[in-house]
């Protein structure tokens, strides 16, 4: 009886098969059987999409001059259940920004970049469209 050997190349593309398998998640000893981890049906056909609606935030100084610079924050829903948003000075004009957030509530914080106002949080709750004013006591307009 004569035993057979593999050559070079049959081995390096067995192992390639094995390694694609692996990465595949086809040999993770998963069951296709399990339920996702979110206790979702894991069937897209359910699924609806979340009501965003216009949230239009005006930042102003105490003598009610608008701010438009050195400005961040974020709005973090307070359940959890979706990421924050992150505010920066990018596309604030005349102190006013506008962006979309799904229904629910919301801490928004508004923080200086520059050091000329204490942070600001307000409890915001999103429901509809949405306008929301930050007095930033100490923030200088630009000139």
């Amino acid at each position: 009886m004569v035993r057979q050997t593999s050559t070079r190349r049959q081995f390096t593309t067995g192992l390639a098969a094995i390694g694609s398998l692996a990465l595949a998640g086809c040999l993770d000893g998963d069951s296709e059987d399990e339920s996702p981890a979110d206790d979702s049906s894991g069937d897209l056909s359910d699924w609806e999409p979340t009501d965003r609606y216009t949230v239009t935030m005006h930042f102003e100084n105490e003598a009610g001059e608008p701010i438009s610079s050195g400005i961040e924050g974020t709005a973090e829903p307070e359940d959890g259940s979706k990421a924050a948003y992150t505010i920066t000075s990018t596309g604030i004009e005349e102190g006013t920004l506008s962006d979309k957030l799904g229904e629910g509530e919301y801490t928004i914080t508004v923080t200086s970049t520059d050091g000329s106002f204490d942070d600001v949080e307000k409890d915001v709750t999103v429901e509809g469209e949405t306008d929301v004013t930050f007095v930033l006591d100490g923030a200088q307009p630009a000139e």
